[in-house]
């Protein structure tokens, strides 16, 4: 397995990536995380992103699975 590193401020990606994450959450928990709506989930991670302190947090991580 290969794991890839790299920084993004694309609210758009990391929503999108985001989705399976946000749909395990609410299906445990409902009462507490609302669906998955791409709009407002990029716009959640847009306002971090904009935040000074959390610019060098944002990063996404890829898996490959390598052929053995």
């Amino acid at each position: 397995m290969e794991l890839n590193l790299r920084r993004t401020l694309d609210a758009g990606l990391i929503a999108e990536l985001n989705k399976e994450v946000q749909d395990l959450h609410v299906a445990e928990h409902p009462d507490v995380f609302k669906p998955y709506i791409k709009k407002d989930i990029e716009s959640f991670f847009s306002s971090l992103i904009t935040q000074s302190d959390m610019i060098s947090k944002c990063c996404i991580v890829t898996v490959s699975q390598l052929d053995m």
